[in-house]
């Protein structure tokens, strides 16, 4: 970085000149570390001038120096330490803000609890607190999964009224994270006889197993960095401690791996590993052997540059031998070049500016905020903004090997080659199944439904989320076989080659003779009951009647496991065949070529494939097969794909996604907003799939509703004539007078006298139709359907609100879980009554009920077709308007 100080000490802490300029509170100071534990936070907390803020990024940084604390080793008047579940608060500080004469009081505090207490009495009297931010890159280079990290960061930024100093040994390429226009000091304080660090590169995946074995043999505790949960899982056969995050901590479980730090017992221990919430601030005072491993399979397990040099910095005493293992992907791509590099950031600073466009627009500033892109102050997340190029800017200096020695060198690193002298192989040894169950079962089932309600949400689906449904499986039937004592289907365990789904049909077995079925999509057969009798007991009956949300929740979970073992009932293995074979592509290539005739050529074709698995179609599906052929020439003529998102295993996906999407109630797979559309999980699974989800869904749409926003628009009454019409003048289906009707009205090309046509074929009289042709044909491109939309946005969340809130919107509809309307006695009306309105939506106010519109709902099943809703319904209207 241009105009950096460099000074230098020659303690083994900081110490003169350079400590003075460290803990200096007058200006704002950016403060580059020759290399990590020269105590910056010691000397910090030992300061005696005034009040001061630490803000560590992790909880552990934290920990150790408030057992320092403890022991009463800091010279200023008083420290706080304030994160989750800790003594101090901020009502301490407060107090001590308020109460002291002598202003000497130290906080080490966490980014988040900074947010937590934002607009507050408290954070009103921090922001005139000089603040020191610790591993200061970490704020950005955490930001992808810690949207707090640049909030926080944004607060420093544009809030705080004293000075702030940020602290680092590895800055971030260029110093790219920090704002263009702050004015700050730039120092690099170092020892000033530094040791050389030696460290060798491999990039063989054979070299992480022979360094653990060969330096074990040697008698030297190896210190493992890594974040991949397999290799946490490892070396069942030594001595094993894993220190990780919460997040990995429940993924070790049931291979018994994980423990708290102050369960760390060196003389125990042959191998320490520790996940990135240990990679900075976490000293160990032993000597040993480092082992680093960056994976480029997963970006989760990738180690930069500059975590590399954290990682090394861990260990406070000798380093007997150090090796990073570094595996690359085949045939990836990465930046090459610095000028790509250099793009990569006008691109960031492009991206910065059209937030503050999106900021100053309230229909995509809620995406935004709810993405993390503008915080919740209103500030651009620019740490947040920033991770495209720090991917670019990692990648670079990781894969490209000559920068990363050049890389390594400048921060004092001697690199060499690993070469395995070892000529001995050694056999990875796994954890069966059955012990992984019966680890977690020794948890203990409270234990084990906090850790499953902290997995729930967390699902990985789409984009989101950190664990896996198989994991949200395991936590779910262990806690409900600890808690209901099944010692009928947990002695299954004591055979170790037990097989996984062989178990998991005798839990369902087991939860479905006891508990409540009631909502599940699909029973048990006589014959299976028949065979489930040997697991019922009355009192565990009882039990399961009060876990009912939990059982269903275990069907959920279930299902995603029989869909990834591809097991279907009929019903969606008929629909999944009927999907593939309706976009294959291969059929659509043979007939392209054969003029006028190649869609009933295509379609002979795929009838008579269909036949042959035995499968006839119905009215309806050679309606949607007659609209899809159309749909898929067109893709053709246009050169795109169209079996891409219709294989089973793009489909089998699409069944997942909408699993977790409901079992979260929307949170796991958060839906997409376009204009006024949600797009989901829920609006993407085809409608042959849906009886996949095996807990009923009520949904709750609109009766014709794009009919029903015209009436309101033309003061007319013809929304349940429209398709019915349509159908009799041209003879056609009510599938196809749907399509018609609506293709129609989004049809911004189509001539006024085309869709006047429609419409009163439609049984709207000429001057109707006349009217509604003017808003729909020759009109800018998407207004009519944003009027749609908008209008329907606006009717569903009304709805919504009679339900308190509990809905997920599907397009035109809302979908419930059933049990949480039925069991609750909610009466759902068919109407509601809304203002009229005119192109502007439904937004007039309220005169008298005069001004009042009916429109009408239909409350079905989302997920069990042809079978009535079986819940309360009224045909009052409510007024939602």
């Amino acid at each position: 970085m241009q105009n950096t100080k460099f000074l230098t000490f020659d303690s083994q802490f900081i110490s003169g000149a350079a400590l003075d300029i460290l803990t200096d509170a007058t200006a704002n100071k950016y403060i580059i570390k020759g290399s990590t534990g020269i105590g910056g936070t010691t000397a910090i907390l030992n300061y005696q001038k005034g009040n001061y803020i630490i803000i560590s990024p992790n909880i552990g940084m934290i920990k150790g120096k408030e057992e320092k604390s403890n022991e009463g080793e800091f010279e200023s008047d008083k420290q706080l330490f304030i994160f989750s579940d800790t003594k101090d608060t901020w009502a301490d500080a407060l107090k001590y803000f308020e109460d002291s004469d002598k202003q000497n009081l130290i906080i080490n505090t966490t980014p988040d609890q900074i947010l937590s207490v934002y607009d507050s009495a408290v954070y009103m009297k921090l922001i005139n607190i000089p603040i020191f931010i610790d591993e200061v890159h970490a704020y950005s280079q955490d930001a992808s999964y810690r949207d707090s990290m640049g909030a926080f960061m944004e607060l420093v930024y544009n809030e705080w009224k004293a000075t702030f100093t940020l602290s680092t040994a590895t800055p971030v390429y260029q110093g790219w994270d920090i704002p263009v226009g702050k004015e700050i000091k730039y120092f690099n304080v170092s020892r000033a006889n530094q040791q050389p660090k030696y460290l060798d590169i491999s990039y063989n995946k054979k070299d992480v197993h022979q360094f653990v074995y060969d330096q074990y043999e040697k008698d030297k505790l190896v210190i493992i960095f890594t974040n991949n949960k397999n290799l946490h899982t490892s070396f069942k056969d030594l001595r094993v401690a894993n220190l990780v995050g919460e997040t990995l901590k429940l993924k070790l479980a049931p291979n018994n791996r994980g423990i708290l730090l102050d369960e760390l017992n060196y003389d125990e221990t042959d191998v320490l590993m520790l996940s990135s919430s240990y990679f900075a601030g976490f000293d160990i005072e032993q000597e040993c052997s480092i082992l680093i491993v960056s994976d480029q399979k997963n970006d989760a397990h990738k180690i930069n540059v500059n975590n590399i040099v954290q990682c090394y910095g861990r260990c406070r005493t000798k380093v007997h031998q150090a090796l990073f293992v570094n595996l690359c992907r085949k045939n990836a791509e990465y930046p090459l070049y610095p000028s790509q590099l250099n793009a990569a950031y006008k691109a960031y600073k492009r991206k910065v500016e059209a937030y503050q466009v999106v900021r100053d627009t309230p229909e995509l500033k809620y995406d935004a905020i709810s993405n993390g892109y503008i915080t919740s102050a209103g500030y651009i997340n620019r740490m947040k903004s920033i991770q495209e190029l720090l991917i670019k800017i990692n990648d670079y200096h990781l894969y490209n090997h000559k920068v990363l020695k050049q890389s390594l060198e400048a921060y004092g690193f001697v690199i060499g080659e690993y070469i395995n002298e070892s000529e001995k192989i050694y056999k990875e040894i796994g954890t069966t199944f059955s012990e992984q169950m019966q680890n977690l079962i020794n948890r203990g089932s409270d234990q084990l439904l906090k850790d499953y309600y902290n997995i729930k949400y967390k699902l990985r689906n789409k984009e989101d989320g950190t664990f896996s449904p198989k994991l949200g499986l395991m936590y779910l039937t262990a806690h409900l076989l600890a808690a209901t004592g099944a010692n009928r289907v947990m002695n299954k365990l004591n055979n170790k080659r037990v097989y996984v789904g062989e178990f998991y049909k005798s839990v369902n077995a087991f939860l479905c003779i006891n508990g409540n079925t009631k909502y599940h999509v699909r029973q048990l057969s006589s014959y299976e009951r028949n065979a489930s009798k040997n697991y019922y007991d009355d009192a565990i009956s009882e039990l399961l009647k009060t876990k009912s949300s939990l059982t269903d929740d275990w069907q959920m979970l279930y299902t995603i496991h029989k869909i990834g073992n591809n097991k279907f009932p009929d019903t969606v293995a008929r629909g999944l065949l009927i999907q593939q074979t309706f976009h294959n592509q291969e059929i659509y290539l043979k007939y392209k070529d054969t003029g006028s005739n190649k869609s009933k050529n295509a379609r002979n074709a795929i009838i008579k494939l269909l036949k042959s698995e035995e499968i006839e179609l119905t009215k309806n599906e050679k309606d949607r097969l007659k609209k899809s052929i159309q749909s898929n020439y067109k893709r053709i003529l246009e050169g795109k794909p169209i079996g891409k998102y219709n294989t089973r295993e793009s489909l089998k996906k699409l069944m997942k996604e909408a699993i977790i999407f409901c079992l979260t109630k929307g949170k796991c797979g958060k839906a997409k907003r376009v204009g006024f559309r949600e797009y989901s999980p829920l609006t993407a699974l085809p409608n042959a799939l849906r009886t996949i989800i095996p807990i009923k869904y009520v949904e709750v749409d609109l009766t014709s509703a794009n009919p029903q926003f015209i009436d309101t628009i033309l003061e007319t009454n013809k929304a349940k004539e429209v398709y019915r019409n349509l159908m009799k003048k041209r003879k056609i289906s009510r599938y196809e007078a749907k399509w018609v009707f609506n293709s129609t009205i989004n049809n911004h090309r189509l001539s006024k006298a085309r869709a006047i046509e429609v419409y009163c074929d439609a049984g709207y009289s000429k001057n109707k139709a006349k009217q509604l042709a003017e808003l729909t044909a020759g009109v800018e491109r998407g207004s009519f359907f944003k009027l749609m939309t908008e209008a329907e946005a606006e009717l569903i969340a009304a709805y919504n609100s009679i339900i308190d809130g509990n809905g997920m919107r599907f397009h035109d509809a809302i979908v419930f879980k059933a049990s949480d309307i039925i069991d609750k006695k909610i009466v759902l009306p068919t109407s509601v009554l809304v203002a009229k309105t005119d192109e502007e939506g439904f937004t007039e106010l309220i005169k008298d009920k005069n001004d009042l519109r009916k429109v009408q709902f239909h409350v079905g099943y989302y997920n069990v077709p042809g079978v009535d809703y079986e819940g309360y319904l009224t045909t009052k209207s409510v007024v939602v308007a």
